[in-house]
């Protein structure tokens, strides 16, 4: 299998926060599927290797993963869920996936801010349409604008 791994199993692996998530992994490197990351996962993680990419380039081989670039039709699909996304401006949670509205105390408006940036909705394509899984934490926004995506 083809597996997509998201920014956050990967600082959880980086800073020893997630058990799960680390374990996941694990296994799925140890039942020899194919890990992958796009592009935009690989810029996720430069910050965290500022003083060299060569760390973090051999991070990610000690791992097994491979950086695949996204393609044209990734970066389409990924447009039309950032404009679904945009339409309906809502807080999501990341777990279950449901609905939070916000309104101000003082007024009663809604309040609206943006919970996933445009980065996201290219792992989510990317993972899609090019893979056969994702490897992340944050089921409920994925399962919500990547219908066709299988979460691990």
């Amino acid at each position: 299998m083809r597996i997509s791994i998201d920014t956050c199993i990967l600082l959880d692996l980086l800073l020893n926060q997630n058990i799960e998530s680390i374990e996941k992994l694990k296994k799925h490197r140890d039942d020899h599927d194919e890990l992958v990351i796009c592009g935009m996962v690989y810029g996720e993680l430069c910050p965290i290797f500022k003083q060299s990419k060569m760390d973090m380039n051999l991070f990610l081989s000690e791992i097994g993963i491979k950086i695949e670039m996204c393609k044209a039709d990734h970066y389409a699909y990924a447009g039309e869920m950032w404009n679904e996304y945009r339409k309906r401006r809502r807080i999501v949670c990341p777990v279950c996936g449901k609905s939070i509205n916000l309104k101000c105390p003082h007024c009663d408006s809604s309040i609206r801010f943006r919970q996933h940036i445009l980065s996201d909705f290219i792992i989510g394509a990317f993972s899609e349409l090019h893979c056969d899984g994702l490897l992340t934490r944050d089921y409920g926004y994925y399962k919500t604008y990547f219908q066709g995506l299988k979460m691990l």
